[in-house]
């Protein structure tokens, strides 16, 4: 009588986890593998380029150095081991990591690496978590670590790389992002407002995110459609494939129209059976705040209308000045009347900052274009002394004293 209980009762659980038991989140997966297709369009993500003889670094705020690869181990050992992340603190070294494992959880996606060494500071081993965070615009820094307790046995790092991002369209590949003012001849330059999203309500329970310049990046509750900058997701559907909507085909510059500095942005999804969706984001200046904000104004019909303010959007800061990437006010005014040479092996080249290169110029015609390599900041106006015969303004990202001279 027992035995047949305790079949009975081993039959019943089998039965409710068959019929009852809960559906599995398509949303949220692991595997060994380093690639994956995520679940709303079918995209693979392929991380197999980013593993690299080279370890990638990161140091921490308290002096910390960590190396890790990805899709393999390091090049050399740790603590003499052949490990996949490795923690230098001081004179020691710590396993991180001897393998990982890739997740994704809603979106985001991040190297779990397991397998490391004990944890000196408290139970079980330590542990290293990659965030892989989409970015279309490579900066010098794609590795940070975010702060961590003295004792902590768990770290986090964040990635950023566009093998992390839905595909980019053509039309804003290595876009600039920028307009000239015709009045004034102030460049304004947007295209480092696209490291981030920007999140707005529309006061029904639904959201909007905003990528200036580039599509929305691809993260954590954010799987919007890849030509989309402006995105509109619906809160309360249950279906995970019918809440995010493209409102705002992303653009690869702004206008200016009635000496306004606007984008418009249209988009391929039906409003009302004779139109689409659309918007247009007017963008302020706010010279006074350092950040960025995006606000919702309202709907016209089809057209949603967005105001974006922004130190980048002024046009009244004094000549060769300039807002930088981490919106810092530059100011290269003790540059500007002088000129600048740089000897090469063969040639000698000179520069002006925010002023011509001065003359007489080159005298053949070889030409050259001069390009800053380093983290992108913003766009300044340079003098450059071109073929023999006058000089012209360029662009670059300036940043540091850093220079390539690509001859043409």
């Amino acid at each position: 009588m027992k035995q047949q209980f305790v079949t009975f009762f081993t039959s019943l659980l089998l039965a409710i986890n068959v019929c009852c038991g809960e559906d599995k989140d398509p949303q949220v997966f692991s595997t060994n593998e380093c690639q994956l297709t995520e679940p709303i369009y079918g995209q693979k993500f392929d991380f197999n380029s980013l593993h690299s003889d080279i370890a990638k670094v990161a140091k921490s705020a308290k002096g910390d150095t960590f190396e890790y690869n990805i899709c393999g181990n390091l090049g050399r050992t740790c603590d003499g081991k052949n490990v996949a992340a490795c923690l230098r603190r001081g004179d020691q070294e710590f396993v991180l990591g001897t393998h990982h494992v890739l997740n994704y959880r809603h979106g985001k996606m991040f190297l779990e690496f397991s397998n490391g060494a004990k944890c000196p500071n408290g139970d079980g081993d330590l542990k290293l978590f990659v965030h892989l965070g989409c970015d279309y615009t490579l900066d010098a820094q794609q590795s940070s670590v975010t702060p961590y307790a003295a004792n902590a046995c768990s770290f986090y790092i964040l990635l950023e790389t566009p093998y992390a991002c839905l595909p980019e369209p053509d039309a804003v590949k290595s876009n600039g992002c920028s307009i000239q003012d015709p009045v004034n001849g102030h460049n304004y330059d947007l295209l480092s407002l696209s490291d981030f999203n920007y999140r707005a309500t529309d006061r029904r329970g639904n959201a909007f995110v905003v990528n200036i310049c580039k599509p929305v990046l691809y993260g954590e509750n954010v799987m919007c459609p890849s030509d989309s900058s402006v995105c509109f997701i619906q809160l309360n559907s249950t279906d995970y494939k019918k809440r995010f909507f493209n409102y705002g085909t992303v653009q690869p510059n702004p206008t200016i129209e009635n000496g306004n500095l606007i984008m418009r942005l249209p988009s391929p999804t039906p409003c009302n059976g004779t139109s689409n969706y659309s918007s247009t984001i007017h963008f302020m200046c706010d010279d006074e705040k350092k950040s960025s904000k995006l606000s919702f104004l309202g709907v016209n019909e089809c057209v949603y209308e967005f105001s974006f303010t922004t130190p980048l959007a002024c046009n009244d800061n004094p000549p060769c000045t300039t807002i930088t990437h981490g919106s810092e006010f530059l100011d290269m005014r003790s540059l500007q009347g002088k000129t600048y040479e740089l000897s090469m092996p063969t040639k000698n080249y000179t520069l002006g900052i925010c002023s011509n290169a001065g003359q007489p110029c080159m005298a053949n015609d070889a030409g050259f274009r001069l390009s800053v390599k380093c983290s992108p900041l913003n766009i300044i106006q340079v003098g450059i002394c071109p073929a023999g015969k006058h000089n012209i303004p360029s662009h670059f990202r300036f940043c540091a004293v850093i220079v390539v001279v690509t001859t043409k």
